[in-house]
């Protein structure tokens, strides 16, 4: 649940000890009490692309192409985010599944889900409502043996581009921590893709069965998604 009143309670003294001691230390002391500071951050992208970025699927060496349930298939006893039959499911649902192949075999894929609505795993309090005009990226992974080949940066065009074929203007995905925000954002910048907007950060403080949220919106909500409390769907 969120309380207002709690969360300024924990802001105030934070920014004070942030302002003093620095925020790496602060983050450093802070992983050393029992209640974790975390954020889960929502961003977009534009589906518009300079050519020569779409020109990088078909110079990189690797096959990109809609999967497909044997993909799946092949992909049984590998260390996945998810188990084979959850995929299944995605699948037959009418989520768009993305590969990356190389030899004949799957080595990287992504997920991209035209939902409206999307439950979240890790923020249970708050469903991401996707626009009109958005689709939802998700569920990136690479097999151990091919990470450091950029792969990630390549299925992340092939997903904004399935998007673009679907009709939608914008790539959304749920991301948590800033740290890897950040990390992501650099990373797939290099792909010649504009920077994408951050459409908003809840930030979570929870331990010792005490669990406060708050939002760190920008002045203005995005059109592409936002975060809706759970409880206010009921």
């Amino acid at each position: 649940m969120s309380r207002p009143w709690a969360a300024r309670l924990y802001r105030g003294p934070r920014r004070l000890l942030e302002r003093a001691l620095g925020p790496a230390r602060v983050e450093r002391w802070a992983e050393r009490v029992p209640y974790k500071h975390l954020t889960y951050c929502l961003v977009t992208w534009t589906t518009r692309v300079p050519e020569e970025v779409e020109r990088k699927l078909q110079t990189s060496g690797f096959l990109l192409r809609d999967g497909t349930a044997p993909d799946i298939d092949a992909l049984e006893g590998e260390r996945l985010y998810d188990d084979c039959a959850t995929y299944r499911a995605w699948l037959a649902e009418g989520q768009q599944l993305l590969v990356a192949e190389e030899a004949g075999r799957v080595v990287s894929y992504v997920w991209l889900d035209l939902a409206r609505s999307i439950a979240l795993e890790n923020l249970p309090e708050y469903q991401v409502e996707i626009g009109p005009g958005a689709a939802y990226g998700h569920e990136a992974w690479t097999l151990p043996s091919h990470r450091g080949r950029s792969l990630r940066r390549l299925t992340y065009v092939a997903e904004v581009l399935a998007a673009r074929r679907a009709g939608k203007q914008w790539l959304v995905a749920y991301q948590l921590k800033e740290e890897t925000l950040d990390a992501m954002l650099v990373n797939l910048a290099r792909t010649g893709i504009p920077r994408g907007d951050v459409i908003d950060v809840v930030h979570v403080v929870q331990g010792g069965g005490f669990r406060v949220t708050w939002h760190q919106r920008p002045s203005r909500p995005h059109e592409a998604a936002r975060f809706v409390s759970t409880s206010r769907r009921r």
